[in-house]
């Protein structure tokens, strides 16, 4: 017996990059925590440490506007930079964020296509809701 599918789409949603604002079309986080396991000499094993490896996060758009050239600048300044950043995206904020990389392509649309990924050892954390 078949059963009624909704396929529902979203528009992009707006994401704050450090200083950089542009429109998240899709997005992937990925984290490992690394396990060391020693032999015990009953011929078991056991877990003798473990520890988590930073966090990363791609955030894949478009930005617009006759401003989008100097947000490729931008972002190849954040890749040298030393400081870490904020990131709010659809209620929840990650902190402690570095670039590890990004891509920006320019087809000569009136929007450029870009791609980051970000580290962070931070937790994340929702952004607090506003009391009405």
């Amino acid at each position: 017996m078949p059963e009624d599918v909704n396929i529902t789409s979203r528009t992009a949603a707006p994401i704050t990059v450090g200083d950089i604002d542009f429109y998240c079309e899709s997005m992937k986080v990925s984290a490992v925590n690394l396990f060391y396991e020693q032999p015990t000499v009953s011929g078991g094993t056991v877990v003798s440490n473990e520890y988590t490896k930073a966090s990363r996060l791609t955030f894949s758009g478009r930005i617009c506007g006759d401003t989008r050239f100097e947000t490729m600048a931008d972002l190849n300044n954040m890749m040298k930079s030393v400081s870490d950043f904020s990131v709010s995206y659809m209620g929840i904020i990650i902190g402690g964020c570095r670039l590890q990389s990004f891509t920006f392509s320019d087809n000569g649309l009136d929007y450029a296509e870009i791609s980051l990924t970000l580290v962070t050892y931070q937790d994340m954390t929702q952004e607090e809701k506003e009391e009405e």
